[in-house]
């Protein structure tokens, strides 16, 4: 859909390609209504990180590629939280 989801399903394809060990899923909050209700989403699009099954952090940063991955850092780095 939107202008802003286009651009970071862009973005999250260069992470991707240029770090090919990490897993990106794309939900499309429409289609899976439940989880978009589970994790409260009201604004879109959200980014979630999990590391080995376990909740790390919900990203919010610019949609620049080198902002995106301190952030990824930052959280994988970070200790497991509840999730949301």
């Amino acid at each position: 859909g939107c202008g802003s989801c286009g651009a970071w399903q862009n973005l999250l394809q260069e992470l991707v390609e240029q770090r090919p060990q990490l897993t990106v899923y794309a939900v499309d909050a429409a289609v899976n209504t439940a989880l978009a209700r589970e994790y409260d989403l009201f604004h879109l699009p959200a980014l979630f990180v999990f590391l080995d099954g376990e909740f790390h952090a919900e990203l919010q940063c610019e949609a620049r590629l080198p902002v995106l991955v301190s952030e990824l850092e930052r959280a994988i780095n970070g200790p497991a939280m509840e999730a949301p």
